[in-house]
Formats: structure tokens, sequence, C-alpha cells
């Protein structure tokens, strides 16, 4: 049992940390995401970089990494801890790719992978929220935060049990560590710029 909760937990992180983005930015358009601009090697410096196209496709590699993840640790064990982990692990590897020198994106669209196969309905709910506030503020990494609050105490409401509903949190502290660490390492890359600015500058 211990030997396939350890397994699941590396697939996980080697399964987040395939660089979809830095794949896509080198393949389709040819560029080095760690080289352009503010170096974010994330599906937003796809898009502002290479296009829509190309940002839609890193979108669903990236959401596909966290439902591949979660739901190879359910293969391999029942255990609500392994799966949180499995779950944990593929947005820390994207975050901190082994592939890029422990460099990557913010999480957030893994983090909707891994979200929704865990709690799906819940995180419907926590959807619904985050789209209006997205709209009235403008704010997707705000938006992004509520829905993971909101879920957080969908999970609570339904008692999914502690450890589970406490999950959308620990996905909350991973993007703040991922943004502080950025801060401290590249002062130039702070994530100051919302995608939500650019999808109004359509290409």
């Amino acid at each position: 049992m211990i030997y396939f909760g350890v397994l699941a937990v590396v697939l996980g992180y080697l399964l987040g940390s395939i660089p979809s983005a830095y794949l896509i930015g080198r393949f389709w358009g040819k560029i080095d995401l760690r080289q352009e601009g503010a170096s974010h090697v994330s599906a937003t410096a796809v898009y502002r970089k290479v296009g829509r196209v190309a940002f839609l496709v890193v979108l669903i590699m990236d959401v596909a990494k966290g439902v591949l993840a979660v739901y190879l640790a359910t293969l391999l064990t029942d255990s609500s801890a392994v799966l949180i982990a499995a779950a944990y692990a593929a947005v820390i590897g994207h975050c901190w790719s082994v592939f890029l020198r422990f460099r990557g994106g913010l999480g957030a669209v893994v983090t909707y992978g891994v979200l929704g196969t865990l709690a799906f309905w819940e995180s419907l709910a926590g959807l619904a929220v985050a789209i209006v506030l997205l709209f009235t503020t403008r704010k997707s990494s705000l938006s992004g935060y509520v829905l993971l609050i909101v879920t957080s105490l969908m999970l609570l409401i339904e008692k999914r049990g502690l450890i589970i509903a406490l999950f959308p949190l620990g996905l909350i502290l991973i993007q703040l560590l991922k943004r502080f660490h950025t801060r401290k390492t590249s002062p130039t890359s702070e994530y100051k710029n919302e995608l939500f600015d650019d999808l109004k500058r359509l290409r």
C-alpha cells in the first residue's frame, strides 16, 4: 500500500512537470518562453507570445495533467490522503517542473484539473461565483482564489470530510508560495498582468 501511494505521488509530480507551455512555445511558436518577456512558462505566456489557438491547446494539456494525475492515483489506491497528495504533487510539478530546472507557471489551470476531478459539482458552484467576480473585478487571480474558497465551503457543508474540505485551501497556499518564490528569485517577473486584460486585446 505504501509503495502504491508513493508511486501515485511520484507519477502526479511527473505528470504535472510536463512543460506544456514550454513545449507548445518551442515547437509551435519557435520560441523559448524562459527567454521571452517576463520569463513565465505558462498558458498566459503562450497566449501573449504565440496566440489563441496555441493557448487553448496548452489549457487542455494542463487540465489533462491534473485529471490524469488524480485518475491514475485512484487506480493505485483508495486512500483520500494519497489522492490529495497526488493532486498537490501535480500542481507542484507544474509550478516547479523537474524538466525546466524547477521553473514553471503559477499552476492555476492544472489546479482546476485536479479540483474538478476530486470535487466536480462543488467546484462548479465555486466556478459560478468566480465567473461573476471575474467580470465584476476583472481580476483572474482573485477570482481563482474565490473559486477555491467556495469549493472548500461547499465540501464542508456536504460533510465530505475535513481532509477533502481543506484540500482547495492547500491549492491556494501553493499558488501563493509560487508567487512569493517568483518575486524573490525574479524581481522582474511578478505576475502583475491579468489574463483577463490580455483577452480584451484579442489577436
